[in-house]
C-alpha cells in the first residue's frame, strides 16, 4: 500500500504534537509492521522546512529533524506538469491540488490528512489518520 501523508500529519509526527500527534505516530508504526510505504512530495520537504525552521529557529536542528523523518517516508518528485495541471483543478486549496497530482502520477492508494475539506475533489480516498487507522484492518489484506 502506498499512503500519502499530508504536510499536517508529518508534522504532527515531527513535533509529536498533543492534538494530532499520536495518531499520526500509529500511521507511521502502522506502516512499518504492514509493509506500507508512506510518501511526502518534494514540494512539502521545502514547506516542512521553512515551519520547522520556524519552529525551532535553528538550521542544524531543522536539518536534522527533516532527516530524521526521512527514516520512515519517501520523497516523490513534484513536477512542472504536476503544478500546471492543479490550476485547473475545482479543489479549494492549490498546494492540496499539487498533492493530488502527484499522488494520482505516483500512484497513490491512499492519502492522509487533517484538512479532509481541502481534498474533496480528490479521486484518490482521503482519510483522517484516525479514520485511517478505524479501517486499517481492511487495508492490512
Amino acid at each position: 500500500m502506498k499512503i500519502l501523508i499530508d504536510t499536517c500529519v508529518a508534522l504532527d509526527f515531527l513535533f509529536r504534537r498533543e492534538v494530532g500527534g499520536p495518531e499520526a505516530r500509529d500511521v507511521f508504526l502502522w506502516a512499518s509492521s504492514h509493509n506500507a510505504s508512506l510518501f511526502l512530495s518534494a514540494k512539502q520537504m521545502s514547506d516542512m522546512f521553512y515551519i520547522v525552521h520556524r519552529h525551532y529557529h535553528d538550521k542544524e536542528t531543522t536539518r536534522e529533524a527533516i532527516k530524521s523523518l526521512l527514516n520512515f517516508v519517501t520523497v516523490l518528485d513534484t513536477t512542472g506538469p504536476d503544478t500546471i495541471i492543479a490550476l485547473g483543478d475545482q479543489g479549494p486549496d492549490y498546494e492540496d491540488s499539487i498533492l493530488i497530482e502527484v499522488a494520482q502520477r505516483s500512484r497513490i492508494d491512499v492519502i492522509l490528512t487533517r484538512d479532509l475539506a481541502g481534498f474533496i475533489a480528490s479521486p484518490i480516498p482521503v482519510y483522517s489518520p484516525a479514520e485511517f487507522l478505524k479501517k486499517s484492518d481492511s487495508f492490512a489484506h
